[in-house]
């Protein structure tokens, strides 16, 4: 078992608008899982992509625009949703507020999460 001090973890800046805190990756000892929590402020977020493998968000904090399968696309709030792999997304906070989001990637490599 590891214990990660996340106060010794800094959020970086992964894209313009775009915060994250790496809670969980291969830099500190994780074999098969990312996790992480994301600040984006509003209009910002990340584009259209896909993981090779499964992915779970959770927006705790705002209003993110996120394409989903069901219900018809809508901004939505403090949801849990579970993408699987290959499927295209984006997400982005919507309106005029900041999202804070917390996801979970099913691989260590915190490139591929990006």
């Amino acid at each position: 078992m590891r214990i990660v001090d996340l106060e010794q973890q800094a959020p970086e800046e992964w894209r313009a608008g775009v915060r994250t805190r790496m809670k969980s990756s291969a830099a500190n000892g994780a074999t098969q899982l990312c996790m992480f929590e994301q600040w984006c402020d509003p209009g910002n977020g990340a584009p259209t992509h896909l993981h090779a493998v499964e992915e779970v968000l959770c927006v705790r904090e705002g209003k993110a625009d996120v394409v989903q399968l069901a219900p018809p696309d809508k901004p939505w709030e403090v949801q849990w949703e579970v993408r699987f792999k290959g499927q295209r997304h984006p997400c982005s906070a919507e309106g005029e507020a900041s999202i804070v989001a917390m996801e979970l990637v099913g691989t260590p490599d915190q490139s591929l999460a990006r």
